[in-house]
């Protein structure tokens, strides 16, 4: 395992591969779109890319981007192939 080459593709497997769950499974997908427009947020106090470094109970700090310290990379993957889905 190299970290630096993952790095530099983590983001476009994860795209590919949630891209690929939404496209093909009804109820997910579903699921997402019944979002809305709503953020989406991997609140996870131990994820600093995926999730939001910040967690959900911390006195609603998930919908704070502020003072998150993470990156909340699902959270937009999620956001970006649901307006995908929609424009479909």
């Amino acid at each position: 395992f190299n970290k630096d080459e993952w790095d530099q593709v983590a983001g476009k497997v994860m795209r590919q591969a949630n891209e690929l769950k939404f496209k093909n499974c009804f109820i997910p997908r579903r699921e997402l779109l019944n979002t809305g427009s709503s953020m989406l947020v991997f609140a996870s106090v131990d994820q600093l890319y995926w999730g939001n470094g910040a967690g959900s109970e911390e006195n609603d700090v998930h919908i704070d981007k502020e003072k998150w310290q993470g990156n909340n990379k699902i959270g937009d993957i999620l956001m970006m192939l649901r307006d995908d889905l929609r424009e479909r």
